[in-house]
C-alpha cells in the first residue's frame, strides 16, 4: 500500500501518521461514568489488540473516570467531546491523551481555550469535520475541503499543528443499497411505508430512488434538506437560525416533489424533539406555509428519554396551526439501540428515563442479534393493539438496518408478525387523510 506523506503525531505511547504503522483504535460501548462495565470492557479490547481506546465524554463526571481508566490500561485513552467545552477541558485534566472535536460545535472562545490547554499539555487534538455541521456551497466535496481547510488555519495560526483530521459524509451508495433490500422485503410482504429521506441524499442520486421508491405502496416524505436541528437539542446539537430552517422546510419538499413528480405532504425533523414542535409557531408557520399536511417531530420521550412512548397523534391548534398534524415517532431510534452511532465518531448517549415507564422494553445493553430487536418491535405493537392506539410507528434507519442485518431478517420477523396480528400497515399521507376525514364527520 503507498501512502501519503504525513506528519506523526504522538498519542500517548502511540505514534500515528509519518512512517508508523497503522494503528487499530476501539471505542467503548459502556458508558464511560459506570466503570464496572467499562474497565472490564477495555481490558478485553486491550487483549484483543486495540492499540487506542476512545471513550465517549458528555459529563465532567464522565471526564473525571479518565483517570481511573487509564490505571487499568496501557493503550492511550482519546476523549471524544460533543458540544460541552467544559468536558474537553476536564478530560485533558484527568489524564487524556488526545481529544476528539468537531470545531463548529463550539464558540471561538472556547475553541481558543481548549487549544491553549492541549498547547501546554502536549494533547493532540482529532478535529472531526462532517457533511451535517457544514454549510453546503457547491458541491459536498469541495464544502468540506473548504471548512477543514479554514478548521485547520485556525490551529495553525496559535501555532498548534498536533492535529488529527478526519472528513466524513454518509454513503450514498450505501443509502441506495441500503433501501434496494429495505424495498425488497415491503414487496414481499405487501407492507406499505413512508420514507422520509434527507433532500441533498435524494439530489444526489435521483434516478436510483426513484426507479425504488415510485410506487403506489410508498410515500416519499421530506426529513429536512440537509438534517439541520430545528431546535435546540442535548444530544444532537443546537438549533440552525430560522432562515435556515426556512430552506431546510421548503427546499426539502421541493427536492421530493421535483424526483418524484408528485406532492411531498409530510415532514419529519432531524432527531426530533421531546415535546415536538410545541412552542415553536414561528417553525410551524414556515410548515404551514410550505403546503405540509403533517410533521413527525416527537420523536423522544420525556426529557429526550427512549423509548418513545405510544403518544397519539394531535395538531398544533393550541399553536395557531391546526391544519398540521403531527405523527409521534414510537419506540427506540434503532441506531441508539443498536450502538451504531458509534460510526460517527459518538458513543453512548445516555437515553433512559428512571423510574422507565416501559421497562420491558430496556435491554440490558446494546443488542446483538435481529431477532432480539424484532422481540423489542414485538413489545410496541402489542402494547399498541392492547391499547388500542391510533397507530404505531418504529423509528428505523436505512443505514443501520444494513450495518446491524444486511439480509433484513428484523424487517422479516416484524412483517410476519403484523400480518399474523391482523394490523392494517398504512403510510403516514393515508392517515392523515382517515384521521380527517373522521374529524369532518364528526363536526
Amino acid at each position: 500500500m503507498k501512502r501519503r506523506a504525513a506528519s506523526a503525531v504522538r498519542v500517548g505511547s502511540t505514534v500515528i501518521g509519518g512512517e508508523a504503522p497503522v494503528s487499530v483504535q476501539a471505542m467503548a460501548k459502556a458508558p464511560t461514568a459506570d466503570l464496572r462495565r467499562l474497565l472490564p470492557q477495555a481490558r478485553r479490547l486491550e487483549r484483543c489488540g486495540a492499540e487506542l481506546l476512545r471513550v465517549a465524554v458528555l459529563t465532567e463526571e464522565e471526564a473525571s473516570s479518565i483517570s481511573r481508566l487509564k490505571k487499568a490500561v496501557r493503550i492511550p485513552i482519546i476523549a471524544d467531546i460533543h458540544f460541552r467545552a467544559e468536558c474537553a477541558i476536564a478530560a485533558v485534566e484527568a489524564g487524556a491523551d488526545k481529544i476528539r472535536i468537531n470545531p463548529g460545535n463550539f464558540p471561538k472562545g472556547r475553541l481558543r481555550e481548549i487549544t491553549a490547554l492541549c498547547a501546554e499539555r502536549n494533547i493532540p487534538i482529532r478535529i472531526g469535520v462532517n457533511s451535517g455541521s457544514v454549510p453546503i456551497r457547491g458541491s459536498v466535496a469541495a464544502s468540506l475541503a473548504s471548512a477543514c481547510l479554514d478548521t485547520l488555519k485556525f490551529f495553525e495560526d496559535r501555532g498548534f499543528t498536533q492535529i488529527v483530521v478526519s472528513v466524513k459524509s454518509p454513503s450514498v451508495e450505501e443509502t441506495v443499497e441500503a433501501c434496494r433490500r429495505i424495498v425488497a422485503v415491503h414487496r414481499r410482504y405487501s407492507m406499505p411505508a413512508t420514507f422520509f429521506i434527507v433532500g441533498r441524499t435524494l439530489e444526489a442520486n435521483p434516478d436510483e430512488f426513484r426507479e425504488l421508491l415510485d410506487d403506489p405502496l410508498f410515500e416519499v416524505a421530506s426529513h429536512t434538506y440537509s438534517h439541520r436541528m430545528f431546535r435546540d437539542h442535548p444530544i444532537c446539537g443546537p438549533a440552525a437560525t430560522l432562515a435556515e430552517i426556512e430552506v431546510e422546510i421548503r427546499r426539502g419538499k421541493a427536492v421530493v416533489e421535483e424526483v418524484f413528480g408528485r406532492p411531498c405532504l409530510g415532514l419529519r425533523t432531524g432527531c426530533g424533539f421531546t415535546d415536538g414542535l410545541r412552542g415553536a409557531p414561528e417553525i410551524l408557520g414556515l410548515i404551514a406555509d410550505a403546503g405540509y399536511r403533517y410533521v413527525s417531530s416527537q420523536l423522544w420521550g420525556p426529557d429526550f428519554s427512549l423509548p418513545i412512548p405510544l403518544y397519539p397523534p394531535f395538531t398544533y391548534a393550541e399553536d395557531g396551526f391546526p391544519g398540521v398534524r403531527e405523527f409521534p415517532g414510537h419506540g427506540w431510534h434503532e441506531n441508539l439501540l443498536k450502538g451504531n452511532n458509534r460510526i460517527f465518531g459518538q458513543g453512548p448517549a445516555r437515553v433512559l428515563l428512571f423510574p422507565p415507564l416501559m421497562p420491558e422494553a430496556i435491554p440490558n445493553c446494546c443488542i446483538e442479534t435481529p431477532e432480539e430487536e424484532f422481540a423489542i418491535n414485538r413489545i410496541f405493537l402489542d402494547r399498541a393493539v392492547t391499547e388500542s392506539a391510533a397507530y404505531v410507528s418504529l423509528v428505523w434507519h436505512p443505514w443501520s438496518l444494513m450495518l446491524f442485518d444486511p439480509p433484513m431478517r428484523m424487517l422479516e420477523l416484524t412483517f410476519e408478525y403484523v400480518q399474523s396480528r391482523g394490523l392494517r400497515p398504512t403510510t403516514f399521507a393515508r392517515l392523515d387523510e382517515e384521521l380527517s376525514a373522521a374529524t369532518f364527520a364528526n363536526v
